[in-house]
């Protein structure tokens, strides 16, 4: 388990992971068509041009332009034609601090300054002075913007070897961004289209087959954007004659006059993916994909995260722990990206939403059962202009903004999702207030993140059906009245600022998931009250509370003793900062039931870290 050294040291013991090399690499999936290819071929030879600073590459939501560009970074590195490819996604509303971060972080840098103007300055030196080729792709551009001013990139002859590849949805943004060669990606041709349409249906490529003639009526009415056809034959995999039929039916007869006026996305294509989520199977399955929807676009969205929001809305209702939970929404997610709905990120443990994807979905969450607010990332600075009287909405995402007040009162009696985080690329300043009356008309909440707030949490005493509650980087102060919601199940507090885990938290008999992560203000965990949560599967105390007693007692004002976590049956996860003296040897058989844990240690002002990552 763990070795002790004479001098009553604890070895380290720990498995580091190996960092991957940064390795640039085309989808997977990637066919050049003959059009395809010869555009392909236009870029490369535009890229080589020594007169052209910048390609714009623009063409219909979907028609692939994302997928083409970054297979062209792809062929030009392995050809040696430029030594780094840096890709930035500007998006529909471009943080361009954090885009800042992203440049710095591909080309290795630590951005020191905190201001946007001199963050630009220390990038556009860095461009400035390098004398390797870059290719920087920009992807999804909506406007004109300055390089230079926004994000630090120098153009023209400044640019020396490094070139711009841009893609957009409209011509006028590769005029106005000053392109040298603007580039059109045009619709795939029918017999293209029925190409890709039976790759990812799974049929095989011969006129014979039975689902042929359909196969040919359905790629025709995807109208050639590489999106829809794939979203659709992945639709209809494995599905019969029947299945096919109806699906020609609904997109002949698609007609989506209604469709909301701030979805920028061709009906046509909107039909299709609509088409392609009223196929998913199971009703938890269809709201995990809207609630991907929540988040910022081209956001990489934590799996994590999903979980617990399912967990709140009640959509893992017959498992025994919070680690079947996630196997049950790894098979939501595994469904969503084999219909193309969602793609896997970077990271492990992520996913993606295409942005036409996720404009589809939100326009299918304006209606119906499930309507969402969403105005995430959008640089908001004060509550949207709808008001207080939310009453349709069963969920509001206005993370990643920087409003600085919220209404004294929200009347949404239908809401159960409410995220108002906002991320640390933000300059800081003072906190949101929240008033002890917002939450009053919200009686059935089930999910809430908020982060960087001031609250007192006897505001939170309406929310009975609370079950999933996130406090980051928040001003609390004094958490005791967290007693009255005994209907939790996750809590995190991470990064807040409190100085207690009070006695009256023993109340919540209910909680499975604790996380304490960060809270390096906690002087207290009080005594007794860790080993009253008989349902507690996941503890998370790293990098926090490290001052527990040696040995169990029932002192008043005395602090949590580790053997209080024998209590706990159920604990499988458990991360955890301690002292030594305070590792007693009847505590060891609690890492033989733990699945993962993290735990530093404590030796004469050192700390060796046990961790293990199932």
């Amino acid at each position: 388990m763990f070795n002790k050294r004479e001098s009553g040291k604890f070895d380290k013991v720990s498995h580091l992971a190996t960092l991957p090399g940064i390795e640039f690499s085309s989808p997977k999936d990637f066919h050049l068509f003959k059009f395809v290819e010869l555009v392909f071929h236009q870029i490369i030879e535009a890229l080589k041009n020594d007169k052209t600073h910048m390609v714009g590459l623009y063409g219909m939501g979907g028609a692939g332009k994302t997928t083409l560009a970054k297979a062209e970074g792809k062929k030009v590195k392995e050809a040696e034609i430029f030594y780094e490819i840096v890709v930035i996604v500007v998006s529909q509303a471009p943080n361009f601090k954090n885009i800042q971060g992203d440049v710095a972080d591909s080309l290795g840098m630590k951005l020191e300054e905190e201001g946007e103007e001199g963050r630009a300055k220390r990038l556009h030196l860095r461009f400035v002075e390098t004398k390797k080729k870059i290719l920087i792709i920009l992807d999804d551009v909506w406007k004109k913007f300055d390089l230079k001013s926004k994000i630090g990139i120098p153009f023209g002859d400044d640019l020396k070897g490094c070139k711009i590849l841009l893609t957009t949805r409209r011509q006028n943004v590769c005029i106005g961004m000053r392109c040298q060669a603007g580039i059109l990606l045009n619709e795939l041709n029918e017999d293209e289209g029925l190409i890709l349409l039976k790759k990812h249906a799974g049929i095989l490529d011969d006129e014979s087959h039975p689902l042929n003639d359909l196969a040919v009526k359905v790629a025709k009415e995807c109208k050639g954007l590489p999106l829809a056809i794939v979203t659709m034959g992945s639709a209809l995999k494995e599905k019969g004659i029947d299945e096919w039929t109806l699906v020609f039916e609904k997109l002949k007869k698609s007609k989506l006059v209604d469709i909301r006026k701030d979805i920028d996305v061709d009906e046509d294509v909107y039909a299709i993916l609509k088409i392609s989520y009223d196929y998913l199977e199971g009703k938890k399955t269809k709201l995990c994909f809207l609630l991907c929807s929540l988040f910022l676009e081209d956001y990489k969205i934590p799996l994590e995260e999903l979980v617990r929001y399912g967990m709140g809305l009640g959509f893992f209702p017959d498992v025994d722990s919070i680690e079947q939970a996630r196997s049950q929404l790894r098979v939501m997610v595994n469904k969503l990206k084999a219909s193309w709905l969602l793609t896997d990120a970077s990271e492990e443990g992520f996913v993606k939403m295409h942005d036409v994807v996720r404009d589809v979905a939100l326009g299918i969450a304006s209606r119906g059962d499930n309507v969402f607010l969403v105005k995430a990332g959008l640089g908001l600075t004060e509550w949207p202009k709808e008001g207080r009287h939310l009453g349709q909405y069963t969920a509001i995402s206005l993370m990643d903004n920087k409003i600085s007040m919220l209404p004294d009162q929200l009347v949404c009696p239908k809401l159960e999702t409410l995220s108002l985080s906002r991320q640390k690329y933000y300059e800081r300043r003072r906190n949101i207030e929240v008033s002890n009356h917002f939450f009053e008309e919200m009686k059935v909440l089930k999910n809430v993140s908020l982060s960087y707030v001031n609250l007192s949490l006897k505001s939170l005493k309406f929310l009975t059906d609370l079950k999933t509650l996130e406090l980051i980087v928040c001003n609390l102060r004094d958490i005791s009245s967290l007693e009255h919601l005994a209907r939790f199940e996750i809590l995190s507090l991470r990064g807040s600022l409190f100085d207690e885990f009070p006695k009256e938290l023993g109340a919540l008999t209910e909680l499975r998931l604790l996380d304490l992560s960060n809270c390096r203000h906690v002087k207290r965990i009080s005594s007794n009250v860790i080993k009253r949560f008989s349902q507690l599967e996941e503890l998370y105390v790293g990098h926090s509370f490290d001052k527990w007693e040696e040995e169990e007692t029932s002192v008043e004002g005395s602090n949590a003793s580790p053997s209080e976590l024998n209590s706990l049956s159920n604990l499988i996860v458990l991360f955890l900062k301690i002292n030594a003296k305070c590792l007693s040897r009847d505590l060891v058989f609690i890492f033989n039931k733990l699945v993962r844990y993290d735990i530093s240690v404590n030796t004469d002002s050192e700390f060796s870290t046990l961790e293990s990552r199932k």
